[in-house]
């Protein structure tokens, strides 16, 4: 194992680290995966990944790695979806917050009835909130994203 990646995995501890055989995704050798679970956890990755100048390659639902330009030097992949909180949705004031893990689906969901609607249709059954904020990813039927 890469000695940045076993310097990360002794920071960060078991829980939020799976050490795996070195695997190919898009260019980059892979040697383990992050899953950091909540927000102060990704902050804690992401200042360890910082402080042993490792490169990650980050994925939501994995739905648009292809069309990235992926870092073929990372040896880590950082997973976002366990990122997923339950919704915090004020339909008074037409304000909701999401997590960048959750799911463009379950989100949808979370808003029958509300009277309101995700701007938000790219395709792809996984796709996440941050991974279609990171890809700029939109489908048929709104705006481009820098536009919503």
């Amino acid at each position: 194992m890469n000695e940045r990646v076993a310097k990360l995995v002794a920071g960060l501890g078991s829980e939020a680290v799976f050490v795996h055989e070195p695997r190919a995704i898009e260019g980059a050798q892979l040697e383990a995966t992050l899953r950091p679970k909540s927000g102060a956890a990704l902050a804690a990755a992401l200042r360890l990944l910082s402080e042993q100048a490792l490169p990650a390659l980050v994925r939501g639902g994995g739905t648009r790695l292809a069309t990235a330009n992926a870092p073929c030097r990372a040896r880590v992949l950082l997973e976002t979806g366990a990122l997923a909180e339950p919704a915090e949705i004020d339909t008074d004031d037409g304000v909701a917050r999401f997590a960048a893990g959750a799911k463009l689906s379950t989100l949808r969901d979370a808003l029958v009835g509300s009277g309101w609607e995700l701007p938000l249709d790219p395709p792809g059954a996984g796709t996440t909130l941050g991974g279609a904020l990171a890809a700029a990813a939109q489908g048929p039927r709104f705006a481009a994203l820098r536009d919503v």
